[in-house]
Order: C-alpha cells, then structure tokens, then sequence
C-alpha cells in the first residue's frame, strides 16, 4: 500500500507542477479517480499524456 501512495504522491508532484501546484490537487484527483482502476504505471501514462511518462518514484 505504501508503495502505491508513493507512486501516486509522486505523480501528482509531476501533474500539478505545471498546472498551479496545490491548487491543482482537486483536479488531479477528479481525472485519477475517472481513469478507473487501472495499473499505476498506465495511469501515469494517461495522467501525464507521453509514451515515455519517467519514472514512477
């Protein structure tokens, strides 16, 4: 489980740094949780938009 937070923490450093930090979490979490249950390293290459999304920590 600790894993999985991290990973998840991670992206949402990595999808709001450009979007307004913080005031983005709202948001990241309403496009997370649309995506459905999926494996982590696919959510972050939809989260993140690229082939080649980096890596997950």
């Amino acid at each position: 489980y600790t894993l999985g937070k991290l990973i998840i923490v991670k992206m949402r450093e990595d999808w709001t740094a450009d979007r307004g930090g913080r005031t983005a979490w709202k948001d990241f979490h309403e496009q997370l949780l649309s995506l459905g249950n999926a494996p982590l390293p696919a959510l972050r290459e939809a989260m993140m938009g690229s082939d080649d999304p980096g890596p997950l920590l």
